[in-house]
């Protein structure tokens, strides 16, 4: 046991020696956000839809994935703490396009992007709402991020 925890300590540091640089669009919207924050409607807003993007999109599938992964192979947890950590700190992900050849890559991350979204597919029939898969939910938080920089002018209505 204390052998495993040796090997989970050193893949999380060397994924944490991997890390990328900071995304400049994520950095330049959260110091737009600092500058002239959103109003309570509008988080509201962002709060629901990026709940929806999670529940009728690939993040359910994504959650059951990895805490059942977690609890068959606990180690893995360390890893994914510490890739979430890096996600936070803005500094990127650890992911598994800086390990494999790119070609590899994508067909595994095709094929987790399948089996991953079927519990957003399925909700999203039962509740007769549209699935948003990554594209789709990015678009509809920057269409809310869009209008707080821009309001409409409701009194030419």
């Amino acid at each position: 046991m204390l052998r495993l925890l040796g090997v989970s300590l050193f893949a999380i540091f060397l994924c944490s020696c991997s890390t990328q640089q900071a995304d400049s669009a994520n950095s330049k919207i959260v110091h737009d956000l600092i500058k002239d924050p959103l109003t309570e409607d509008e988080t509201v807003e962002v709060l629901d839809q990026s709940a929806k993007n999670w529940f009728y999109g690939s993040g359910l599938g994504d959650t059951a994935f990895k805490v059942g992964t977690s609890v068959i192979f606990p180690p893995v947890l360390f890893v994914w703490l510490t890739d979430a950590g890096l996600q936070v700190t803005g500094t990127g992900s650890v992911s598994i396009k800086s390990v494999l050849p790119e070609e590899t890559s994508e067909t595994i991350i095709q094929n987790y992007q399948a089996v991953v979204s079927v519990p957003g597919k399925v909700t999203s029939i039962v509740a007769g709402k549209e699935f948003r898969d990554r594209e789709k939910g990015e678009a509809i938080i920057k269409n809310v991020l869009n209008n707080h920089e821009n309001p409409k002018d409701l009194s030419d209505v």
